[in-house]
């Protein structure tokens, strides 16, 4: 963690400039999402740009036997989620079954309420906040994720965190929710690295409810309406 400090200052004079399209990329961060009840584990990447950050949530599908011998199947699941620090913008491109893009475009809107709890974690003193989680499902739902209580830190003064989570005075390191036994912990941090984000601007294009909620709103019969749309341009 010490190595990662000594790049701080540097990392955040290039975060906040800004390009338009493409962002210099500053650090890749590897969170590990857990489901402890059946001792699951998988790694996923937040990108960090001058401007832009970008989630990556890449999930082929999967088999996976729990501990106590109940076979779990993973669809895939494929979206890029970007978050526009300048513009306060939030842009998603989802990569359907078939290969289908679709692109949704929204405001930023998350509410967080900051309390004074503190703690150390991964090495930080991290701060709770709390805000309602994404609606995943259409609410009220045995599925509703309930509170997503976020952990940040201020040593890395940087508006991001995993899972479609941002807008706090510092990175996230710890995500957590109310209702569900998913926890994602900040694993590893990669300092001034050499890739860069391209903003994706191709795809039908969908609401945010679309594409939060899509294996309820984005079925066949719809696609197959937007994709002749498409083609009679």
């Amino acid at each position: 963690m010490t190595l990662a400090k000594n790049y701080l200052m540097i990392f955040v004079l290039c975060f906040f400039s800004t390009t338009f399209g493409y962002a210099q990329v500053n650090a890749i961060i590897t969170y590990t999402y857990e489901w402890p009840k059946i001792e699951y584990k998988k790694d996923y990447q937040l990108i960090l740009g001058d401007q832009f950050s970008n989630y990556q949530h890449h999930r082929t599908l999967s088999e996976f036997t729990t501990p106590q011998g109940y076979l779990m199947k993973f669809s895939k699941d494929y979206y890029d989620w970007y978050y526009d620090v300048t513009n306060k913008k939030i842009i998603e491109q989802r990569i359907l079954k078939d290969g289908t893009k679709v692109i949704a475009n929204w405001p930023a809107d998350l509410t967080w309420n900051i309390t004074e709890e503190t703690k150390e974690i991964a090495g930080y003193k991290v701060q709770k906040a709390v805000t309602q989680s994404h609606d995943l499902t259409g609410r009220p739902s045995d599925w509703d994720y309930g509170d997503a209580i976020a952990w940040f830190t201020t040593e890395i003064p940087i508006s991001s965190g995993p899972a479609r989570y941002y807008g706090l005075p510092g990175l996230i390191v710890y995500l957590e929710f109310s209702k569900r036994s998913m926890i994602c912990t900040l694993k590893d941090i990669k300092w001034n690295t050499n890739e860069t984000i391209i903003i994706p601007s191709e795809g039908i294009e969908v609401t945010k409810e679309q594409t939060l909620r899509f294996s309820t709103f984005l079925n066949k019969k719809w696609l197959k309406q937007q994709k002749k749309l498409l083609e009679e341009k």
